[in-house]
């Protein structure tokens, strides 16, 4: 019974058998074993206050010579990579290669406006002062011969800060005076982000953290046009009921994943984990019925890694532990390496289809709900309503078999033999 259960998990670990998911949902202190870096969490000084949109990342990481990150990066593709390194050269002013570290924040208006981006960036290689100083033009903000501590510059659109040989700030000229005060003092977010941040590890590749209302308003704006359908269906599936979440993502030495959710002063952590759960059970499903089956990929690469994308979500299910605390729900995955660049080219195929795939044409089935005959042979005498136009044949045909719950091969050769291809 539940009792045994509960006399179970609060025995002493056994070190040598493996941690049950059960165990590591109970005692979360078990899953920080796993965690890949121990850094300080993320430091938002010279960030301008109104912030509530933060990315941190690590470029020279991502562009080193080291193998795993090659691999990474090279799943990323050159569009995805391209993007990013055009983008920091924009908002941080240099090439990924000599950037360790970038604060990237945006600070969000009304809806449908711009967002205002300010950058902290760490260099890899400290450059000399003198070369900062000319490089970031305009006056200085105060009288450097009274302030010389402080580099404070603006020109007509911008506000530079240069703290030292390897760090320097940028943000909008109207927030010259806040890049001053939040060096010293960093400004103080809701306590829902605070509560978050203190869980972010600045070693970690890539953090994202939000206020999910903002990201709701202005994922239009934040986000590349390709991922907007999916970004959407994202915050849907996150739910109303969530204030403000961060997700962390880490290759080496394995596959990282941290997904942390703060739900609203309506809602509460248990209640939220247990819903998230639940759907997290049938999303591979879901994905498969509901957004691969209706793609029509052009390439039989894209379609490989499309198809195989709900099997690699299942075991990115199973490897993650959920847990909830007083204030926030934290789900925790742990692949081998390996799973990352798999996941980052099968994902990244699968949004640029969704983005030119119609999902309003609906592949219909009727048999929901219904219990199933006990042989293959009955079951292939159901009728199964559905309506395929320009599918190819075998997800047709999966589709079919999946709704009467029998396993399929197609042999390609077969079909080839008698006049057919795989489409």
């Amino acid at each position: 019974g539940s009792a045994t259960s509960q006399a179970n998990l609060d025995e002493p670990v056994n070190e040598n058998e493996p941690y049950t998911r059960e165990r590591l949902a109970y005692q979360p202190q078990l899953v920080e074993e796993f965690e890949p870096t121990s850094g300080d969490p993320l430091n938002l000084a010279m960030m301008p206050r109104g912030v509530s949109f933060i990315v941190h990342i690590r470029p020279a990481l991502l562009w080193s010579t080291d193998r795993e990150y090659q691999e990474l990066k090279a799943s990323l593709t050159d569009d995805v990579t391209s993007w990013i390194a055009a983008k920091l050269k924009e908002v941080c002013r240099r090439d990924p290669e000599q950037i360790e570290e970038a604060y990237i924040g945006f600070i969000l208006g009304a809806g449908g406006t711009e967002p205002e981006v300010c950058s902290v960036v760490r260099l890899k290689e400290p450059a000399k002062l003198t070369d900062l100083i000319d490089e970031f033009k305009g006056e200085y903000v105060y009288d450097i011969t009274e302030r010389p501590d402080l580099r404070l510059k603006r020109d007509e659109k911008y506000a530079y800060l240069i703290k030292d040989e390897s760090t320097f700030a940028i943000a909008p000229r109207l927030y010259a005076y806040e890049l001053e005060e939040s060096q010293t003092q960093p400004f103080v977010m809701s306590d829902p982000m605070e509560n978050l941040l203190r869980e972010t590890d600045q070693e970690i590749l890539l953090t994202v953290m939000g206020v999910a209302r903002d990201m709701r308003t202005h994922y239009p704006k934040l986000m590349p046009e390709a991922t907007h359908q999916t970004f959407e269906r994202f915050l849907e599936w996150i739910g109303e009921d969530v204030e403000a979440l961060s997700w962390s993502a880490h290759p080496v030495p394995y596959l990282h994943s941290q997904l942390d959710i703060h739900p609203t002063s309506a809602s509460n952590p248990a209640a939220l984990n247990e819903r998230l759960q639940t759907q997290l059970k049938s999303l591979p499903e879901n994905l498969w019925k509901n957004v691969c089956l209706r793609m029509s990929p052009r390439e039989l690469r894209f379609r490989n890694f499309i198809g195989r994308l709900p099997a690699m979500l299942e075991a990115f299910r199973q490897a993650t532990v959920s847990s909830n605390n007083a204030n926030f729900v934290s789900m925790i995955t742990v692949l081998p390496a390996k799973a990352a660049p798999n996941l980052a080219l099968a994902t990244l195929f699968t949004v640029n289809e969704a983005a030119r795939t119609d999902f309003s044409v609906e592949v219909v089935a009727v048999n929901q709900g219904s219990k199933l005959p006990d042989t293959v042979k009955e079951r292939l005498s159901i009728p199964v309503d559905s309506e395929f136009s320009r599918r190819p044949l075998e997800m047709a045909l999966q589709y079919l078999a999946g709704e009467i719950e029998v396993n399929l091969f197609v042999d390609g050769d077969a079909l080839k033999d008698a006049g057919y291809t795989k489409n």
